[in-house]
């Protein structure tokens, strides 16, 4: 019944996580919260279907909450070509992935990155909302943040989205792929917000949605030092099926919404 054990992996150079049914498992089924999983190096790769997962699978009252996964490439590249870092609940709180890169944080051919809620208990719920919450995903580069052929999803069946947040110091690039923040619950409950902070924005052929079921979409922000650029292939959908539509903000000195 006490926490589960945290997952510490720290290299000066470089850390290789590859393989199927190859990576960083946490997991509480009881009352003690999950661990943590921590990764550390220089440059970090995820790679042929390798994971990281830390995970509640308690449907008890008193479930733990999911632990996190943080993952930091101190001064290189995160690369991440078809893998899975996730966090997920039951019956608690999901936990929050964050991912920094000094230099770039790639996404590509079919990356996941997700973090999940699955709790429908919905009189618990509105009682305490953490018990519903999904986690947050944050990634940060200092340079480039490429999303090609992948997803992020953050999603709660019947409590709050967690919010999802891109921050690059030149560059956010997302290109066939989805970008989702959502809740299924009721009306006292909120979609993501999903925030891209670089200084220029291009969105191909993709899905960036914040949407919620009865409850209020969420609030999608497009900041940019020197341009955002949209094509006409993109869905941007901020609504509410049964409640209050959310919101787009475009800030930028060249915006192209086509």
């Amino acid at each position: 019944t006490g926490p589960s054990g945290s997952i510490t992996l720290t290299a000066g150079n470089t850390v290789t996580v590859t393989g199927p049914n190859t990576g960083l498992f946490s997991e509480t089924s009881t009352s003690g919260n999950g661990g943590n999983i921590n990764v550390q190096g220089n440059l970090v790769l995820f790679g042929n279907g390798a994971t990281a997962s830390a995970k509640s699978t308690s449907a008890a009252a008193n479930a733990g909450d999911s632990g996190s996964v943080t993952i930091t490439a101190t001064g290189g590249d995160f690369q991440s070509n078809n893998s899975i870092i996730t966090t997920s609940a039951v019956r608690a709180k999901g936990g929050d992935i964050s991912i920094t890169a000094g230099q770039n944080a790639e996404f590509t051919n079919n990356s996941l990155v997700t973090a999940l809620n699955t709790n429908t208990n919905s009189q618990e719920i509105a009682a305490n909302p953490e018990l519903g919450q999904a986690g947050g995903i944050f990634v940060g580069a200092g340079n480039t943040i490429l999303v090609e052929d992948s997803t992020f999803n953050v999603q709660s069946l019947q409590g709050n989205a967690g919010d999802i947040k891109f921050d690059a110091d030149f560059m956010i690039r997302v290109k066939n792929s989805v970008v989702s923040g959502s809740t299924g619950g009721g009306p006292a409950t909120f979609g993501a917000n999903i925030d891209f902070d670089p200084q220029w924005i291009i969105i191909e052929n993709s899905q960036i949605l914040a949407n919620a079921f009865e409850g209020q979409g969420g609030g999608i922000t497009f900041t940019a030092d020197n341009g955002v650029f949209i094509d006409t292939s993109t869905i941007i959908d901020f609504s509410s099926t049964f409640g209050t539509s959310g919101s787009l903000d475009v800030q930028a000195p060249i915006i192209s919404l086509s």
